[in-house]
């Protein structure tokens, strides 16, 4: 119940009748103040473990893909969030709420720079094998490094951790890139695929594309 500690003329401190009172801190001094009262929900409802699950799957991808990848190229990319945050958040979205199978990812763009027309992934022989057209578009050139990031769809049987594979090698006009893996199959992966600039001088914004994600086929 709410109490009256200094007399009736006095702030009141504590609840009543469905009110809390309070005191905030104002450049006139302290001033009382009165909310609702609310009793806290479930902090651990199944939605919640869900999501919980959901970010600890995240997080074991972005770990392993690792800084030299997310720290620069991903900053800012969604929402004005750091790379990692940006990776997070993206990681987060595509996985399924329970068991952490992973979707394609949603296209983000992390400049103008040209995006391949095609881009495909398919399953070899114990290989990813990644393609592309090589046209430069309005704002590109030939020797445009591409990044290629392999996540498993499935996590390790009983384990938050997965496959993830990531390829630097190759650039824009190569047209192609093979990332070995033993065993691999259709529906095996989600591939991602980006490109960067490499010239001096390019405008920030110019930099890099945008990044896409297909299952390979």
């Amino acid at each position: 119940m709410a109490k009256l500690e200094a007399g009736i003329f006095s702030a009141p401190s504590g609840n009543n009748n469905g009110l809390v009172f309070g005191k905030a801190r104002t450049k006139n001094g302290k001033k009382t103040t009165v909310r609702e009262k609310v009793i806290p929900s479930n902090p651990n409802t199944t939605g919640q473990q869900n999501q919980r699950s959901r970010f600890t799957f995240a997080l074991r991808i972005v770990k392993a893909i690792g800084r030299n990848i997310w720290e620069f190229a991903w900053d800012s990319a969604v929402g004005g969030l750091a790379g990692f945050q940006s990776l997070m958040s993206l990681f987060t979205n595509a996985l399924s709420s329970t068991g952490g199978t992973l979707s394609p990812p949603q296209s983000v763009s992390l400049g103008a720079r040209h995006f391949p027309d095609s881009f495909s992934a398919s399953a070899g022989t114990d290989e990813i094998d990644v393609t592309w057209s090589t046209e430069a578009g309005d704002i590109g050139a030939s020797d445009d490094k591409v990044t290629l990031i392999a996540v498993a769809v499935d996590p390790d049987s009983g384990e938050t951790t997965r496959t993830v594979l990531t390829d630097q090698s190759t650039t824009r006009t190569d047209g192609s890139a093979t990332i070995s893996f033993t065993g691999v199959a259709t529906g095996d992966f989600v591939v991602g695929m980006y490109l960067k600039g490499v010239s001096v001088g390019i405008p920030s914004g110019e930099v890099y594309s945008q990044a896409e994600w297909v299952t390979i086929s």
